[in-house]
Order: C-alpha cells, then structure tokens, then sequence
C-alpha cells in the first residue's frame, strides 16, 4: 500500500469518526436534535444568516429552524446578530463549531 492510499484511509475515518460523533452527539444531549446538525452545517460557513435562509439550506421549515436557533443561542452554540430594521442573522459560535467537528464532549453542552 502506497503512502496516498494511506493518507486517504486515514482521512476517511477521520470524516467517518467525525460523522459518528455527531451522531451519537445528538442521541447524548438531552435538549438536541438532529436538525440542530444541519442547522450548524449550514452555518459552518461562516456567513451570518437569515432564518429563512438557514432553514432553506438545511431542508427545514421556517418555524422549526426559528425555535432551534433559539436553543441553539441558548446554549452558546449560536450566535445572533441584529440590525436595527432587519431581521436578525445568526452565526456559529467557536463552540458551536467545536460541537459539530467533534470536539467537545456531550456533557459540555449540557
């Protein structure tokens, strides 16, 4: 097996690890759910956003994305960013991208 075979098995569990932590992430953390995942890919972009926008990218309804972003900046995993006359933006917090990429422990988010 050659070295980029290697490199690329590696980096695939990696990404698979990643993928199962944030599964069982979910199941562990009493107040999440799975769409707070999708919420916080959509917002790994670093952009500040919409509600309608979040929700579109994510596949969601605007009221359900609405009440979790409420959790999600409740808990610090989600920032909010509001301009006087428009609606508010939100963006993901170092600890919200923390949570997505694996890197703290559910018991930190409770």
């Amino acid at each position: 097996m050659d070295s980029s075979t290697v490199r690329k098995a590696i980096q695939s569990c990696h990404i698979m690890g990643e993928a199962v932590h944030r599964e069982i992430m979910h199941r562990q953390v009493d107040w999440m759910m799975a769409a707070d995942l999708s919420i916080l890919r959509v917002l790994d972009s670093n952009l500040a956003l919409r509600t309608s926008d979040i929700a579109y990218n994510a596949d969601l309804s605007r009221g359900y994305t609405s009440n979790r972003l409420s959790e999600l900046v409740d808990h610090g995993l989600v920032t909010i960013e509001e301009a006087e006359g428009k609606h508010p933006r939100y963006r993901i917090t170092s600890l919200g991208a923390d949570a997505l990429h694996g890197r703290v422990q559910p018991d930190e988010l409770e």
